[in-house]
């Protein structure tokens, strides 16, 4: 097989172009790593030596040419650029703890009781957190951000507002909520990459247990709330399946942002999974109009739409949406637990109310039996004087006859059965209690002793 001159020429030139091209790039790589080791300065530690700062709308601008941050300084030298890069943004890190403590939220260091060699991190917290009925906590992601901030790249290129949790926290403050901004990426000593891990929080999930362990659960709160973005919901999930029932009692509303959680990988049960299903929702990014319900096949907390596709801007983006989530979930628990305080209230009322009426009635029950006795007493008194008189009376008449007539009236039988009468004594309704003698006094039946009928035999008259 004959090849032709034209198809070898071909080849040779692009062979030729092939090799130079990976020559060139292979020659650029050297050459801007030793400008790397030889120009990469010692960056500025201060917006101002960087000749940036932030304007009243919340925007990075350069303090001589009011220009946007521009990454691109040296277009040869890609690493130095990205340096100068990180440089800013740890400078930016610590202008936003100034933000926080400027309104006044404290520093809390991890661990609550450190070693005087130890290392250790901290946390944001409003001065009276632990004092308040509501609280907020807020979670960032993963990776270069830190305590008070969504995104760093939105802070460098968009604003304040929509990097930082600012927002939120001004939020939480007008609406009465003691604040906890927790700060999971610190893990290291001097929050190095290769700095001594950090007892109590060695890595997000850990940081997290331990805001919640030493300080949320000792809190006075009874309704708390969670904000939290990207890799914040995996940090709340692993939160909750170690507290669930504490989340269930405390825990009003978990609002997530493009959350990458998993409740299979994560192995959270069914307690869990209705627990997400009832209090949180998760605002994802999506080209849909901000609301919208998403279909998650793979995920049971309610997903709707952020409003963007950008990952890093549905904190910002829904921020509105999440305000009045968690307005309608704080709202709906704690008319819950008002209704529950009220039938416990009620019931204990009832409850008082019948040890009340019966003790009342048993104190009546005990009044109307002295009564009885009281009645009862004074009949046998007053029976025992009619007896008397009545005895008298005859005994009276029968000497008066032996004098005036020297006749001998021998008592009838019927004289000695009215001594002898007994009557029973009832109560008011009427059942009979004590047997005792009927007072002639006031009986019913009259008896006159000086009536006599004709033959001499006494006359009873009724």
């Amino acid at each position: 097989m004959k090849v032709s001159a034209k198809l070898v020429g071909s080849f040779f030139i692009l062979f030729t172009y092939i090799f130079f091209q990976g020559f060139y790039q292979f020659w650029r790589f050297v050459m801007a790593k030793t400008d790397d080791e030889e120009d990469i300065p010692d960056f500025p530690k201060t917006l101002e030596d960087f000749k940036y700062y932030f304007n009243e709308e919340g925007k990075l601008r350069h303090l001589e040419t009011d220009e946007p941050f521009n990454f691109v300084v040296k277009p040869d030298n890609p690493k130095f650029n990205q340096k100068r890069y990180e440089a800013l943004g740890n400078i930016i890190t610590e202008h936003v703890y100034k933000l926080l403590e400027d309104r006044h939220l404290k520093k809390i260091n991890i661990p609550v009781e450190a070693d005087p060699d130890e290392p250790t991190c901290f946390f944001y917290m409003s001065e009276d957190a632990l004092d308040k009925e509501k609280l907020l906590i807020l979670i960032h992601g993963n990776g270069v951000v830190r305590a008070g901030q969504w995104a760093r790249r939105l802070i460098i290129n968009d604003c304040l507002d929509s990097g930082t949790q600012l927002p939120f926290i001004d939020w939480g403050i007008k609406e009465g909520y003691g604040v906890i901004v927790a700060n999971t990426n610190y893990n290291t000593a001097n929050d190095t990459k290769d700095g001594e891990e950090i007892r109590g929080s060695s890595s997000p999930e850990e940081h997290m247990k331990t805001v919640w362990q030493s300080f949320v659960q000792k809190s006075k709160a009874s309704y708390i709330g969670i904000v939290a973005h990207s890799y914040g919901g995996v940090v709340t999930l692993d939160l909750a399946i170690d507290h669930i029932d504490e989340f269930r009692d405390r825990v009003f509303a978990v609002a997530l942002t493009d959350s990458v959680h998993s409740f299979s990988h994560q192995y959270a049960d069914d307690s869990v999974i209705d627990f997400y299903r009832q209090r949180g929702k998760n605002w994802a990014s999506s080209l849909d109009v901000l609301d919208t319900d998403l279909d998650s096949h793979s995920d049971f907390c309610p997903t709707v739409s952020a409003g963007t596709e950008k990952h890093e801007y549905t904190s910002y983006s829904s921020m509105k949406s999440i305000f009045k989530f968690m307005s309608e979930k704080y709202q709906e628990m704690k008319e819950a637990a008002e209704g529950e305080e009220t039938k416990t209230s009620v019931k204990e009322s009832l409850e008082e109310k019948t040890d009340t009426e019966g003790t009342r009635s048993q104190e009546e029950s005990e009044a109307n039996d002295t009564e009885k006795i009281n009645s009862v007493t004074k009949g046998k008194e007053e029976i025992s004087m009619s007896k008397d008189i009545l005895k008298a009376d005859v005994s009276g008449e029968k000497s008066s006859t032996e004098k005036g007539k020297d006749v001998e009236v021998p008592m009838s039988q019927s004289e000695e059965d009215i001594l002898d009468i007994e009557v029973s004594v009832t109560d008011n309704e009427g059942n009979e209690e004590i047997p005792m003698s009927q007072d002639f006094s006031s009986s019913q039946t009259d008896v006159d002793m000086n009536s006599q009928d004709p033959d001499g035999k006494q006359k009873e008259e009724l």
